[in-house]
């Protein structure tokens, strides 16, 4: 229970900073891809390119955060349950002395 209960934690934190984190990354990725930005990776040369890559990969990763954060949440929840029936299972079975 204590893993589904961490895994929720986990899950909320990651969805918190994907939300957090989506509008400063959309407007990197819309400099790095607009028509200035183009421009720009063609006078700057390589370095700029390069950090418009990882940019644009970045921005993809914090596009799945909310996805991932939902996954996490869910087996957390899962684990809490599988824990309970668990526990249950285990004072049922106990033999009185």
């Amino acid at each position: 229970m204590v893993e589904g209960l961490l895994m929720i934690i986990i899950g909320a934190f990651v969805y918190i900073w994907a939300q957090n984190a989506a509008p400063l990354a959309g407007i990197a990725q819309g400099v790095c891809n607009s028509s200035v930005g183009q421009l720009g990776q063609s006078l700057l040369g390589g370095n700029a390119t390069e950090t418009c890559i990882k940019v644009n990969a970045n921005a993809a990763i914090i596009d799945m955060g909310p996805l991932f954060s939902s996954a996490l949440i869910l087996i957390g929840f899962l684990l809490i349950i599988t824990g309970g029936i668990q526990s249950v299972r285990r004072r049922r079975t106990r033999i009185p002395t």
